[in-house]
């Protein structure tokens, strides 16, 4: 079983992160540029930052409003302890 190596993260590999993080569709070369380096390191350290699970993977944010969808949330709460007055008022719902 081959063992993986983890990196320290530097300055560099956390702007990358935070680039991404802002837009995941910036080519390598203008990844580069804003991060001061040229497009080999650039793209060696993004695919080490994947390969290491700093990246897991790259999606897209769609606007519900523009599509015309809304979303449900469905949640399950449990309470070790409940007061007598939340109690009450839970049976309103």
């Amino acid at each position: 079983m081959q063992q993986q190596i983890i990196h320290e993260l530097d300055d560099i590999d956390i702007k990358i992160l935070q680039l991404l993080q802002e837009n995941c569709r910036l080519t390598t070369k203008e990844l580069a540029l804003k991060i001061h380096l040229s497009t080999t390191p650039t793209f060696e350290r993004q695919r080490r930052l994947e390969r290491e699970g700093y990246i897991q993977r790259y999606v897209a944010i769609l606007d519900a409003d523009r599509l015309e969808r809304g979303f449900q949330v469905l949640c399950n709460v449990t309470m070790r302890q409940i007061n007598q007055k939340l109690r009450l008022s839970s049976r309103l719902l």
